[in-house]
């Protein structure tokens, strides 16, 4: 356990990922349902594609230029992880010259609706001008670096270099900011998939909006978590400013 707790205080990249997993465990255990519940994703397809028609009429800019919705009903655990897609993802698919091409929604059909709304959610931000341009900064891998980047060396680095303990909001901004893409992003689909829920008729619940809530929140929980971790690390380093 020792040797544990050491390698991840070493290591702020894997303290991230467990930060963002322990938040996401509610929208986790709905991706890998094997049992569908009353009233799931499987049984709101045909509802929600509807209401993703309509939600694209109202606010986009665009119209998805191709789009697939693949639903899978796993029915065991193993199958969920040799098939992580089964679990729910958007892909966003763009032609040789980076010019958007197409949509793929993949999503659990055992599991609550909510699931299957915030993937329909990507397609209709993604095909608006805000959502577009956002989500390309999200897929560029020029960014990506720039997010690994941020899951240990920026934190870490104004931490050292700015002297005393009071160096946090630094290093949680540099963080966030390098992650804005992606909560923005998702943020975007969730609003979206309310807003389609209730077209409908299945207006969210608590539990469903809380779960929306907490996978958003993992998108954060990593940099603030890193951004904490890297501070106490790099005030080891610094040095107090003498008293003028």
């Amino acid at each position: 356990m020792g040797i544990l707790v050491t390698y991840i205080l070493m290591h702020p990249l894997l303290y991230s990922l467990l930060a963002q997993g322990a938040t996401s465990a509610p929208l986790i255990r709905e991706g890998v349902r094997t049992k569908p519940i009353k009233n799931n994703a499987g049984d709101a397809e045909p509802a929600l594609k509807q209401a993703l028609v309509e939600r694209l009429d109202k606010v986009a800019e665009t119209k998805p230029r191709q789009m697939g919705i693949q639903g899978y009903s796993p029915t065991s655990l193993k199958e969920v992880r040799e098939n992580p897609q089964m679990m729910g993802i958007h892909a966003r698919h763009y032609d040789a010259g980076g010019t958007y091409d197409s949509d793929q929604v993949y999503y659990n059909k055992n599991a609550s609706p909510e699931i299957l709304a915030h993937e329909l959610g990507h397609v209709v931000s993604g095909n608006t001008k805000v959502g577009s341009v956002v989500r390309k900064l999200r897929d560029n891998p020029k960014l990506a670096m720039a997010l690994a980047a941020a899951s240990g060396i920026i934190p870490l680095g104004a931490a050292a270099l700015t002297p005393g303990d009071d160096d946090y909001d630094e290093a949680m901004l540099g963080t966030l900011a390098l992650a804005s893409p992606t909560l923005i992003d998702e943020g975007l689909a969730s609003k979206n998939a309310l807003a389609m829920m209730d077209t409908a008729g299945m207006r969210a619940d608590l539990g469903q909006r809380g779960r929306l809530a907490s996978g958003l929140l993992s998108y954060a929980a990593a940099p603030i978590m890193t951004a904490s971790l890297a501070t106490a690390l790099g005030n080891q380093f610094d040095e107090n400013v003498p008293a003028q």
